[in-house]
């Protein structure tokens, strides 16, 4: 079973513990791995290195890349448990060989470890946890808005969901006009980012307050202009 701890391309779907340790127990009675996709939501973006930490349990593999190297080298990585980790060793019987044209590449390599490197000298998933959680308290307040049905998210990792209808939650879908609209004025006002059923906020970790409170804004005006002119469509 692989699965991201928190669904990022699906709307900042954020679970519940309870759905994680279920999960776990799971694959544990049938004899499955468990793999954490952590390409997004890993290295920091959740608030802690792996988003995986938040739900207290341990996946027997968890996949990286991205923030691995902060995207200034291409790599990825598995990290495995060691039952998972015998399997590949050397043996006459070795049930699986594995091996990567570009493997262990030194550049990229290099890369990541500055880069690791620096998170820890700057702090940087701990800022991400801290600016996180204040961009989600500031992004709380637009709930009032008749199109907005959830906000949720962990760290610098957040999303508004876009609906129709306020209390049965139908959505408008990302190729709606209303959706469109909003895409096309929180860009027009500075915002570039994400608008699907869900506006998608995941700014870098070195963002600023004044930058926070200038994105929300944004999403606030754009999210009114686009109710305004489509007012007849909100249930």
């Amino acid at each position: 079973v692989i699965a991201e701890p928190i669904s990022t391309a699906n709307g900042v779907q954020v679970p519940s513990k309870a759905y994680w340790k279920r999960m776990r127990e799971i694959c544990d009675t049938h004899g499955v791995l468990l793999i954490a996709d952590e390409v997004i939501n890993g290295w920091g973006r959740s608030g802690t290195y792996f988003a995986i930490e938040h739900y207290d349990i341990v996946p027997d593999m968890v996949t990286m890349a991205k923030g691995l190297s902060s995207g200034y080298a291409p790599i990825a990585a598995v990290a495995v448990r060691d039952s998972v980790f015998e399997g590949f060793k050397e043996k006459g019987d070795v049930a699986l060989g594995h091996l990567l044209t570009f493997g262990g590449q030194a550049v990229a390599c290099s890369a990541a470890l500055k880069n690791i490197e620096i998170f820890k000298q700057e702090n940087l998933v701990q800022q991400s946890a801290e600016k996180g959680e204040y961009l989600k308290k500031q992004l709380q307040e637009l709930s009032s808005h008749p199109s907005v049905g959830d906000v949720r998210g962990l760290g610098l990792m957040c999303g508004v969901e876009i609906v129709k209808n306020k209390e049965t939650k139908e959505k408008f879908g990302r190729e709606a006009q209303f959706t469109k609209r909003v895409s096309e004025l929180v860009n027009e006002k500075g915002l570039l980012t994400r608008v699907w059923d869900t506006i998608h906020l995941a700014p870098p970790f070195v963002v600023t307050i004044d930058e926070i409170d200038r994105m929300v804004a944004i999403t606030d005006e754009a999210l009114t202009q686009a109710e305004n002119e489509y007012a007849a469509e909100l249930g």
